[in-house]
């Protein structure tokens, strides 16, 4: 269903799709249900992550996006993010990532408002958080009608040569290791 329906003058609305202003402040375990890309008001590449929230169950099933600007700045805080969803440290230099590598996974961070805008900071994986959480096992296994299930049937318009092959060491990003660092220019003949 649309979010709403017109009839005369009569409204159906599905308010359960109401996205307001996310979650309010406090620490969640975040699931990815899905992960875009986009550009900033500025210009500026974005990755955009759709989240649920798993616990606390007060809040379970809330929905919140977070956008990832793309530039020097800031982008510690996509490192972090990154980290502690995909359990792996990112490297130092250039490498790709598969957007849905994101997807299915799960971190703890914190909403914090920031005007009429929440923030998610202070990402940390599941695995370094102590046991004594109020999450158990069967929150990680939300009901898939919170996830979108239209994009199934997209199909990708990567040619053959664009994919790349698949690693042994089962890392979601590629690192530039294949190619040579450039050399210095020589200052032969300059006076």
């Amino acid at each position: 269903m649309a979010v709403a329906r017109i009839k005369g003058r009569k409204l159906q609305i599905a308010w359960d799709e109401e996205l307001g202003f996310g979650v309010p402040e406090g620490r969640y375990l975040f699931k990815v249900t899905d992960a875009n890309t986009g550009e900033s008001q500025k210009g500026d590449p974005q990755v955009i992550l759709d989240l649920i929230v798993v616990a606390p169950k007060k809040h379970k099933g809330k929905k919140q996006k977070v956008w990832f600007t793309l530039t020097p700045g800031a982008l510690r805080f996509f490192r972090e993010a990154c980290e502690a969803l995909l359990g792996k440290t990112m490297p130092k230099k250039a490498s790709t990532i598969d957007l849905d590598s994101f997807i299915g996974k799960t971190a703890y961070a914190e909403a914090q408002k920031t005007g009429d805008f929440v923030n998610i900071v202070n990402w940390e994986s599941v695995s370094s958080v102590d046991d004594d959480e109020d999450v158990d096992d069967a929150d990680l296994d939300l009901d898939k009608t919170f996830m979108d299930e239209e994009d199934e049937d997209d199909e990708d318009d990567w040619d053959e040569d664009d994919e790349d092959d698949e690693d042994d060491d089962d890392v979601p990003f590629d690192t530039d290791d294949d190619e040579e660092e450039p050399k210095p220019r020589s200052r032969r003949g300059r006076k």
